[in-house]
């Protein structure tokens, strides 16, 4: 059976938003944030048996709020690089991160903080949800392949 991951970025304090997001989408198996809003996760209700995995992103940092930079995870037989994107600086590009990603052997790297959808398949597949302050996320599914989707509220 294959599994549902919400991916979520950038939420940057809209909890309203994100709320509504994780209800749109319910039933999922795995929550992602990529950072930059991750204590908003603290104000909305999450769906008990719901896995939730976080970052830090730049803007969490500024503001105490410390996890893992850094998440490697296998989920449904894949490997899973879970970053907000900064330590890359995938705002110039994503050759850093791509690096990382193989280096991890990872099938799919999940990042923010550009503020913009993206999806590049690959032997490492890259994928943004893009800003959930304004009502952008993703759903990836992983069953005998990887199917990445944006969506928006």
């Amino acid at each position: 059976m294959p599994g549902k991951i919400l991916i979520v970025s950038d939420s940057h304090g809209a909890v309203r938003k994100l709320d509504a997001i994780v209800r749109h989408e319910e039933p999922f198996d795995v929550l992602i944030h990529c950072g930059d809003g991750v204590n908003d996760l603290s104000h909305i209700i999450i769906p008990g048996s719901t896995r939730v995995l976080k970052v830090t992103g730049n803007v969490d940092i500024s503001h105490g709020y410390i996890f893992e930079r850094i998440l490697i995870e296998e989920l449904y037989g894949r490997r899973i690089m879970i970053t907000h994107g900064d330590l890359f600086r995938v705002e110039r590009d994503m050759a850093m991160m791509l690096e990382e990603g193989i280096l991890q052997e990872a099938d799919i790297i999940c990042f923010g903080h550009t503020h913009m959808k993206f999806f590049r398949n690959g032997p490492v597949a890259l994928f943004s949800p893009g800003p959930a302050n304004e009502g952008c996320y993703g759903v990836i599914t992983i069953g005998a392949d990887i199917r990445c989707r944006h969506r928006m509220l």
